[in-house]
């Protein structure tokens, strides 16, 4: 089941008492002023809606809706009164040049972001008034337009109180419909893609830069819309009301109601506009009046309104769901779909996950890269020129890149050749990602030229490469974190989509909305994910968000796909499974380039493999030959293991013998986990996880992806709070203490995902790993210990941690952690993204840490490495205890040699594994 949403999100029946009870309002409150109250209110609806569109949806802060409504407004105002044209071909013409004007400055302005085209966009409306005060010519010379004629359409005049609000509430509502709707499709899906990373949308054939453009001239159109009816509802127009003031009350109204939801919207807009009225005796405190409600609300509703969590009022909605049921015949099965919805998700687990052949089977029912004509778009990949038998399908041509002094990526000439799986392998930091981003057109080189079948694409838009064929996956994962796990595979199938603002609201496009979706199930069969195509993406744990954007780059359905360390956060068994599923993937007619720090993966599944060190091209050739080669041990492996890459040396091996040898488990532990249950939303997480860490003991917890592992350390350290169970730390409960206090007693917590500070630099980022210490004299002997652990750290220690490659950001956050000098220092994946030999020199690390006194629980999917140097360890399995026992004892356990060693790779001797 996934977790619960917004109460208002799934409630159909709630939606429809809202409709009603605007219908039914004029005959239960008559009078002239609750009446215009409302109208009103709907006109702001309308106006909120459309910055609802630009900044819930698309991301884009605007402040410039004032004077659109303006615009609307004057000029519907200007040809009725001065000209003489019907009411309702001066709303259409306000309309009409609201859009135009929006059109013209958008390109422009919206290349600004944040609080600089907030700023820009809130200059709109002072412009548009200056520029009324300087024609007052247009109105006689007074500050308006006054005594302006009913609004009429034929024979319909729209006098009365009564008929002013049916028509604001009916335009509106049809308004609020017809977005839904569209915000239900491709459209819905881009505007909220570029929101959460317009990065990944670029490589998935988004043209963002046109959505932007699009959503906000709809926006402007909305306005200036609801300005037209302004006009005629209120009789006349003054240019003051249109200034910035007015802007910053809509946003307040969106803010209120929820930034992500047009019918939060809506409820702003009704909620502010009587706030509004009823503050009009206090005009000396009315901004702080408004200041006041705001704060109220963002404090106790941060996520506005429509953000509540469904589990708080479910005691409101069964019975009211149950109520009108018994009114309207017709909706019983509406309550009861809505039930069962809340009881069992909206889509039930698939019964059984298909086998990666079976799947690929569906995914390839239309030839990769071969969409049917009706589902794809001038510039899909069978449109696009192939490359000839005799040329190189990927071809780099001496390629540079430069940042500064620093060469990233240096003369680099290399050719992938189409069908095939190559594998790109280096240090962290040899410019692996930078050639990555290069080829993608993320970054533009220095020098020499890229060409991708036939194609010169080192000057050309991402977009337009996605749409050549080409697919990537990041190696800082960049999901949307604001949908749900098939909403972003769909977003790959943009390109092959036609549906634009009109026809998605209008839903001419329910049988490519209806393909898209099947094709992106498709994709999710292949990375085994199917059954959690309804659950929120930011759920799942990290393996499983890597196979998210695995299935999203082949929802494209590409011709080269670019695989960013697949395998990072993997076990052994989880890495054989997508070694079988990149090969199926070959198999279906993809070409596949990997970067990957798993040597035994790499040599599994590649035809060809490049190797890169300082930014050079220093090896290419066979697997075989590579891993030979004296430089690539030299600069890779390490020349002291050479080809016995993954083990450790003797004297750290000794070492944690000697520590394992005489430790012992009496007394009380220093961390005692008794029976934690921990939850998001409605789903149990981890359920009844009981386990003990004793002081100077190494402690590892083993689990294949999504069994609870980083949820359990979490709960640990105060970032999640367990709905059962206590933690105990020396002695004290700590289950109710916040992250930072637990923090203060000594634990320290490397996560899972690095979470450096970006715009700090290394050394800064260094620097706030001690600020829980008491003691600051020995912090730059601390620091040098950390960059001679990880000597590539020295040499960036200026450098802002974001421009970092992930390798270096894993290591700066493990060196953040042993800044604060913790008595129990937690660890989660603390060897992802890392090449060999810092593997080798984390774990090394590790017991050092642990003979100088350090008590250390570590979660890793590196079992063979973390069973040689811990105590004890636990395995996790579907969020409980499956098994627990000494280092020793499981390293022989069949079970785990079988999960998560590998039958291979397992070397079970008197009680350790080398």
């Amino acid at each position: 089941m996934k977790p619960s949403g917004s109460p208002f999100g799934g409630a159909s029946t709630v939606r429809l008492l809202f409709i009603v009870a605007i219908a039914v309002w004029p005959f239960i409150f008559g009078g002239g002023f609750a009446l215009t109250v409302m109208s009103t209110a709907g006109l702001y609806a309308m106006v909120a809606m459309g910055l609802g569109l630009l900044l819930g949806q698309a991301g884009q802060i605007s402040l410039g809706q004032a004077a659109f409504f303006g615009i609307g407004a004057f000029t519907a105002a200007v040809l009725s009164k001065s000209f003489g044209l019907p009411p309702l071909v001066g709303v259409i013409a306000g309309t009409a040049l609201a859009s135009v004007v929006a059109l013209l400055i958008g390109r422009p302005i919206l290349k600004l972001k944040g609080y600089f085209l907030a700023l820009a966009t809130l200059g709109l409306g002072e412009i548009f008034v200056v520029i009324a005060r300087q024609h007052k010519h247009w109105f006689n010379g007074q500050v308006g337009v006054v005594s302006l004629p009913d609004f009429s359409i034929g024979g319909w005049n729209f006098a009365s109180y009564r008929s002013q609000y049916y028509l604001v509430w009916v335009v509106a509502l049809v308004t609020l419909l017809l977005t839904e709707r569209a915000l239900r499709s491709r459209v819905g899906r881009a505007l909220r893609a570029l929101s959460s990373s317009e990065t990944a949308a670029f490589t998935l054939g988004v043209r963002t830069a046109s959505w932007k453009l699009r959503t906000f001239v709809i926006s402007a159109f909305m306005a200036g819309l609801a300005g037209g009816l302004y006009a005629f509802l209120i009789g006349a127009v003054q240019y003051g009301s249109f200034t910035g003031q007015l802007s910053l009350l809509v946003m307040i109204m969106v803010l209120v109601g929820g930034v992500g939801s047009q019918w939060g919207a809506v409820i702003g807009a009704i909620l502010m506009s009587w706030l509004n009225y009823a503050f009009t005796g206090f005009a000396t405190y009315q901004t702080a009046l408004y200041a006041l409600v705001l704060l109220l609300l963002l404090v106790f509703f941060p996520f506005g309104l429509m953000g509540i969590d469904r589990r708080y009022l479910d005691a409101v909605f069964r019975p009211i769901e149950r109520v009108v049921a018994l009114f309207f015949g017709w909706l019983p099965y509406i309550g009861a779909r809505l039930a069962a919805a809340r009881e069992t998700g909206t889509v039930e687990a698939i019964a059984a996950v298909l086998s990666v052949d079976t799947a690929i089977a569906r995914w390839t029912t239309i030839p990769v890269g071969r969409s049917a004509p009706n589902l794809g778009d001038p510039a899909t990949p069978c449109d696009a020129p192939t490359a000839g038998p005799g040329e190189r399908f990927l071809l780099l041509d001496d390629v540079t890149v430069q940042f500064g002094g620093v060469m990233a990526v240096n003369h680099v000439s290399l050719s992938i050749s189409e069908g095939s799986i190559s594998a790109l392998l280096g240090p962290n930091g040899a410019g692996k990602t930078t050639l990555f981003n290069v080829i993608s057109a993320l970054q533009k080189p220095s020098g020499g030229h890229v060409f991708f079948r036939g194609n010169a694409i080192d000057k050309m838009h991402p977009a337009e490469v996605a749409r050549l064929g080409l697919a990537r996956t990041f190696q800082s994962m960049r999901l949307f974190a604001n949908m749900s796990v098939l909403e972003n595979v769909m977003v790959g199938r943009h390109r092959h989509e036609k549906a634009g603002f009109v026809a998605a609201a209008l839903g001419v496009h329910k049988k490519e909305e209806a393909e898209s979706r099947r094709r992106s199930l498709d994709a999710l069969a292949v990375v085994g994910l199917e059954h959690l195509a309804d659950w929120p993406v930011t759920a799942l744990p990290y393996g499983q968000q890597r196979l998210v954007e695995i299935a999203r780059a082949l929802a494209t359905e590409p011709r080269l796909l670019l695989l960013d360390e697949p395998a990072a956060g993997m076990n052994a068994t989880e890495k054989k499974q997508l070694v079988e599923r990149i090969a199926a993937i070959r198999e279906a007619g993809v070409t596949v380039l990997l970067v990957e720090h798993d040597l035994s993966m790499v040599m599994a599944v590649s035809d060809a493999v490049n190797v890169l060190n300082f930014g050079s091209l220093i090896a290419s050739g066979t697997p075989a030959e590579v891993q030979a080669d004296p430089a690539v041990i030299e600069a890779y492996l390490g020349v002291k293991h050479g080809e016995e890459y993954g083990t450790l040396d003797a004297e750290t091996v000794e070492a944690a013998h000697e520590a394992q040898a005489r430790h012992k488990t009496d007394g009380v532990p220093v961390l005692d986990v008794r029976g934690i249950s921990t939850k998001y939303g409605s789903v149990s997480a981890i359920r009844d996880i009981s386990l003990g860490v004793y002081s100077g003991e190494i402690v590892a917890v083993l689990g294949s992806n999504g069994a609870g592992k980083t949820t359990m350390l979490r709960t640990i350290s105060g970032l999640l709070r367990p709905y059962a169970g206590t933690v105990m730390y020396e002695g004290e409960d700590t289950t109710r203490l916040r992250a930072q206090e637990i923090a203060n007693k000594g634990i320290g917590h490397v996560p899972e995902g690095r979470h450096v500070f970006p715009t700090l630099s290394v050394i800064d980022n260094l620097k706030l790993g001690t600020c829980c210490r008491t003691e600051k004299g020995q912090i730059a002997e601390d620091l040098d210990w950390v960059f001679e652990v990880f000597p590539g750290l020295a040499d960036r220690r200026r450098q802002s941690a974001g421009t970092l490659s992930g390798g270096e950001q894993q290591m700066l956050a493990i060196g953040r952690g042993l800044m604060g000098r913790p008595k129990l220092m937690i660890l989660d994946e603390p060897s992802m993204g890392l090449a060999p030999m810092l593997v080798e020199a984390i774990f090394e690390a590790l017991v050092k840490l642990n003979t100088n006194g350090l008590t250390l629980l570590v979660v890793e999917q590196n079992a063979k490495l973390m069973l040689s140097i811990a105590h004890h360890a636990f395995v996790l399995q579907t969020g409980r205890v499956a098994l627990s026992g000494t280092a020793a004892e499981l390293v022989c356990d069949e079970r785990v040699k079988a999960l998560y060693l590998g039958h291979s790779n397992a070397e079970c001797v008197e009680g350790v594994t080398n």
